[in-house]
C-alpha cells in the first residue's frame, strides 16, 4: 500500500551487510493502524523482525543491552492524516506484535 519498492530480500541483505561491518543497531520503522491493515500485515511485521534478528552478523543479546532491533512508529507520512483505529484496536495490535516478537527481537 505504501509502495516503497524494497523487497524483503533487499532489506535482509542490507541488514546482514551493515551488521557484518560492525554496526550495533538497526532501526526498522513500521506503521500500525493503516485503514486497510489486516492481521496478516501484523504477522508480516513480526516475521520480518524475526528474520532480521537472525541475520548473520547480528550481535548476540547481552545483559547490558538485550535489544538487537528497535521498533518505532513512523510519523510525518501522508498516512498520518488517515483515520486510525480506536485506542483499544491499536493496543490489541501492539499486544499481538509483542506476543509474536517476544524475547527474540
Amino acid at each position: 500500500m505504501i509502495n516503497k519498492g524494497n523487497t524483503e530480500e533487499d532489506l535482509l541483505a542490507t541488514i546482514e551487510q551493515v551488521l557484518s561491518a560492525g554496526w550495533r543497531l538497526v532501526k526498522l520503522y513500521f506503521m500500525v493502524g493503516l485503514p486497510t491493515e489486516q492481521e496478516e500485515d501484523l504477522e508480516g511485521i513480526a516475521s520480518l523482525c524475526q528474520k532480521a534478528s537472525e541475520s548473520p552478523g547480528a550481535p548476540k543479546a547481552r545483559p547490558d543491552q538485550p535489544e538487537r532491533l528497535h521498533l518505532y512508529p513512523k510519523a510525518h507520512t501522508p498516512f498520518q492524516w488517515e483515520p486510525q483505529g480506536s485506542i483499544e484496536e491499536v493496543q490489541k495490535k501492539h499486544q499481538f506484535l509483542r506476543k509474536n516478537l517476544d524475547d527474540r527481537v
